[in-house]
């Protein structure tokens, strides 16, 4: 018995919906085998699995079962330092938190980073310090300028101790981009130099002037 033409029309849509299907999974994987081999999406994926690793340990810093040892009712804070780079900022801030935390905290980060106070000490030098505004001494802390060569090898060797696969993304860690930052916190520090020698001036006291800046 032979088929009617709907029926011939239907089966060579079926025949044309297969044929385009197997062509999109042909295109797909061909787009997937591509990218496999592009050495820029590897990067990023490697990179990816590196931020993770990172997010992964600052979690920990945070856990309240890895906290309960602070003996003396310090709270824990994490010392977060933005401008860098997102990886940068995470290993900076991982180094300050580290430094400053009390000794039995400390001894515990060291553990699970595997890392050594020394290293800490010597990024926390190399970093130099913005300048900020001080109420011990009623003026503004000049700004330390970084050893930034000194700096990108210390953060370097400490992403490959904590088992990084790539170098971070150092390309903010360059003179103009820390002389940005540091004019920035030059103007908000002269700000709150004035609000606060302004507060002290119209109500006699000593406290912290009660201003945003």
């Amino acid at each position: 018995m032979s088929k009617s033409v709907a029926e011939l029309i239907a089966e060579a849509q079926v025949a044309s919906k297969a044929a385009i299907k197997a062509k999109i999974e042909e295109l797909k994987l061909s787009t997937m085998l591509t990218q496999v081999s592009n050495p820029a999406y590897i990067d990023r994926q490697i990179a990816k699995d590196d931020a993770a690793k990172l997010t992964g340990l600052m979690e920990v810093f945070a856990d309240e079962d890895f906290l309960e040892d602070c003996k003396d009712g310090t709270e824990f804070k994490l010392r977060r330092v933005f401008g860098y780079g997102s990886q940068v900022d995470t290993l900076l801030t991982m180094a300050r938190t580290i430094q400053y935390s009390q000794a039995d905290l400390k001894t515990k980060m060291l553990e699970a980073t595997g890392l050594t106070e020394d290293l800490f000490e010597e990024i926390a030098d190399a970093l130099g310090s913005a300048p900020y505004f001080s109420e011990k001494i009623m003026d503004i802390v000049p700004a330390i300028q970084p050893d930034l060569p000194t700096l990108k090898e210390l953060l370097t060797f400490m992403a490959q101790e904590l088992g990084l696969a790539l170098v971070p993304n150092m390309k903010k860690l360059n003179q103009k981009h820390i002389d940005d930052m540091y004019k920035y916190q030059l103007a908000r520090a002269e700000l709150e130099k004035e609000n606060t020698l302004a507060y002290i001036n119209d109500t006699g006291k000593g406290a912290k002037a009660p201003y945003d800046v």
